[in-house]
């Protein structure tokens, strides 16, 4: 089934530098009468069911995606929103919303899933699921044609207007192509953009991890970096891909692999004219996790941190570290925390702060919750987890279903989007929110 209609899978976008500044003390944010809810999603055209993680520019202001809504035609629940949020003075101010692009799902791609990059001119990177080419019989919902997906870019206007988009790359999902991105680019030193896309070649159908390079005149020209065939190397990448410190890219896939709970990858850059080589650096085997979505974050000694959505004692996800290996070894899995039910379910991705404190989001798996914020610190007995927030239905105006990770911003406070909630009743439980943890 195209990833159009799982509207309640998580899916983690965004690959989130590594550990960044300290935030004193987190607490619920008091700044709106909704207790943290800094935009409350109206209606559908204002946009609905924000699934992709945040990003904040220079001055705070954040910028994200919502997977559907908007007024294009012919989606149903419309296209798709790229929307801003612009930071008011003081925390206690209201953030002033503004639609930046409607998605058509034609020429300009539809349903957005990954989260958005942003360079220092302030312009935006992200991927739609959909859309592009049309007239490619590969991409289908039924009998209708939806297209592979796009790369674009959204350049802010000079001198006031609209914003721009250009389309980067157009996916074809052939013999030498993929299609259907769910997660978002990242850039490396040089301006080059990377991601990955769910389906790979017609020989797989497993998913790649792509390269697009600028060249004069606009034009972006795309490289295959790698294509997984569902063996030890997985299969259907879901996440973010992120860099070291050295170059290397790093990324998980969320099936296939040695023990069939999907694995986390490893890509060296080319040495000597050679291309990138890929290496499996962990497989998944239900009882340590399975199915890795999420965006992957290191510390100063190369150890990675990362989630998956399912598996573990309850298979309702692990928080996990994977250690670097000595000359010769292997990586070594460290289970953080295992998710436990409730609230405690699928979880997202990471952000740390200089301590090493994680910080993160889940989804819940209950009928009356709605998931949580939660905090993991490393003590002398080990990782200890504090809920920061339940969400719930019973105060579904405050959230439901935190679908992406949490991201860094103004006041050094933590932000972040709930799939459903809010105070408007027109998409059944809320057509989703953005909500802040501000210091005391």
């Amino acid at each position: 089934m195209s990833r159009i209609f799982r509207f309640t899978r998580m899916s983690l976008f965004i690959a989130l530098g590594i550990f960044v500044a300290a935030i004193p003390h987190i607490a619920y944010a008091a700044s709106s009468p909704k207790g943290g809810i800094l935009y409350d999603f109206k209606y559908l055209r204002d946009g609905y069911a924000p699934q992709a993680p945040l990003v904040a520019d220079a001055q705070g202001n954040l910028y994200g995606v919502t997977h559907q809504g908007g007024t294009g035609t012919g989606c149903g629940f419309g296209c798709g929103t790229v929307f801003e949020l612009v930071a008011p003075s003081s925390p206690s101010g209201t953030w002033e919303k503004t639609t930046l692009h409607v998605f058509t799902n034609g020429g300009d791609g539809g349903f957005p899933y990954g989260g958005l990059a942003i360079d220092e001119a302030g312009n935006l990177y992200g991927t739609t699921s959909t859309g592009g080419d049309l007239n490619n019989p590969n991409c289908v919902n039924g009998s209708t044609r939806t297209g592979c997906g796009i790369v674009y870019e959204l350049s802010p206007p000079v001198g006031g207007g609209a914003w721009t988009e250009t389309v980067l790359h157009i996916f074809e999902w052939g013999d030498t192509d993929g299609g259907e991105p769910a997660a978002g680019v990242v850039f490396d030193k040089s301006g080059n953009l990377y991601g990955t896309t769910e389906r790979g070649n017609m020989s797989g159908n497993y998913g790649m991890v792509f390269e697009l390079s600028p060249s004069a005149g606009g034009v972006w020209t795309e490289t295959v970096l790698y294509t997984f065939m569902c063996a030890n190397d997985g299969g259907g990448p879901e996440g973010p891909l992120q860099f070291d410190a050295a170059g290397n890219l790093y990324g998980t896939a969320t099936g296939c692999g040695a023990n069939f709970g999907g694995t986390v990858f490893e890509l060296n850059p080319p040495i000597g004219g050679a291309g990138w080589s890929f290496n499996t650096i962990f497989a998944f085997d239900i009882s340590n996790g399975a199915s890795p979505e999420s965006s992957l974050i290191f510390d100063a000694s190369g150890d990675i941190f990362g989630t998956t959505f399912e598996g573990g004692s309850k298979n309702r996800g692990v928080a996990f570290e994977l250690i670097p290996p000595q000359p010769g070894g292997e990586w070594t899995e460290l289970i953080l925390h295992n998710f436990l039910g409730g609230s405690d379910a699928f979880p997202s991705g990471f952000v740390s702060d200089a301590s090493g404190n994680l910080y993160g989001a889940a989804g819940g798996a209950s009928e009356n919750t709605c998931g949580e914020i939660y905090e993991l610190s490393n003590s002398a007995n080990g990782w200890d987890q504090k809920i920061l927030f339940s969400f719930s239905k019973m105060r579904i105006a405050q959230g439901c279903i935190p679908a992406a990770s949490l991201v860094y911003g103004k006041w050094h406070a933590l932000y972040g989007t709930t799939e459903q909630g809010g105070s408007t009743k027109v998409c059944g439980l809320g057509c989703g929110t953005v909500f802040g943890f501000l210091p005391e």
